[in-house]
């Protein structure tokens, strides 16, 4: 099966529409040439038969711009990647089966209200909605890795840690596997790409606030507050050490004086 995927440009040559240039993946772009703007098409075969498939603009645009067509281009090279390994699923650049992001966000907000705690639905719901105000993207399967790095960049520039903008990433991943019904690890991102992350799991659906502390199990998590260093450590009898030997002392009654040399006692 050919899982060859291809960008190809349509212009106006002396009045006419003519095929232009073409780019084939693997293919990067600079930022320069991801920006221009033209009629792309995604080049692909199904058997022998050439197929071409318009790039759709994003919201609020008239004409794609390059960049969005690479992503595109990978898109559709995953998906007849995963078709030739026996995997099926619904053709992410047909837009009949193509899932728009704001239709994403409510339908997956919706099942965490019934699933989850009202804290994590609140938590979910906005980040989600935070998310799709910024993007330009149109559809789910448009949300790459490049795409998240350039929104957790947004966030932490807006004043969020770095730990606080890489979960918001990690609930935007999930909110991509669960749409687009995806396996584990084939989401836009994984956990390796943001480092070593603490706590592990969620914290917002472990109850703790965020950033969170690890503490040690059984330990309390209430302030203690802490001892003067110069203060001595109250002393706390021993039960059984040193009572035999008083009660010893106590019943033997008051003992005699022996004289010793030199030592003058004062009545």
């Amino acid at each position: 099966m050919n899982r060859k995927v291809s960008i190809i440009e349509r212009i106006k040559r002396n009045s006419k529409w003519v095929w232009g240039q073409k780019w084939e993946l693997p293919t990067k772009f600079t930022l320069k040439e991801g920006s221009q703007r033209g009629k792309f098409y995604l080049l692909w075969y199904r058997g022998s038969d050439k197929v071409l498939t318009p790039v759709p603009p994003l919201k609020h645009e008239k004409l794609p711009d390059l960049s969005g067509a690479l992503r595109l281009a990978r898109i559709k090279q995953r998906h007849l990647e995963d078709e030739a390994d026996g995997l099926k699923r619904p053709d992410p650049v047909n837009p009949e089966n193509r899932v728009a992001i704001q239709e994403a966000v409510e339908k997956f907000v919706s099942e965490v209200e019934l699933t989850r705690d009202p804290l994590t639905h609140k938590l979910y719901e906005q980040n989600l909605r935070e998310y799709s105000g910024w993007t330009k993207l149109t559809y789910v399967d448009e949300i790459d890795k490049n795409h998240l790095f350039g929104y957790r960049k947004h966030l932490m520039d807006g004043g969020n840690e770095r730990l606080t903008a890489d979960w918001k990433l990690l609930r935007i991943n999930k909110m991509v596997k669960t749409t687009l019904r995806l396996d584990h690890g084939r989401g836009p991102i994984k956990k390796s790409d943001l480092g070593k992350m603490k706590p592990s799991g969620d914290p917002f659906e472990r109850g703790v606030s965020e950033p969170a502390h690890q503490v040690p199990a059984g330990r309390d998590h209430r302030k203690v507050p802490a001892r003067d260093a110069k203060e001595d450590p109250p002393h706390r009898p021993q039960p059984g050490r040193h009572d035999g030997a008083l009660h010893r002392h106590a019943a033997a009654g008051p003992r005699r004086l022996r004289h010793h040399p030199g030592l003058a006692i004062s009545r």
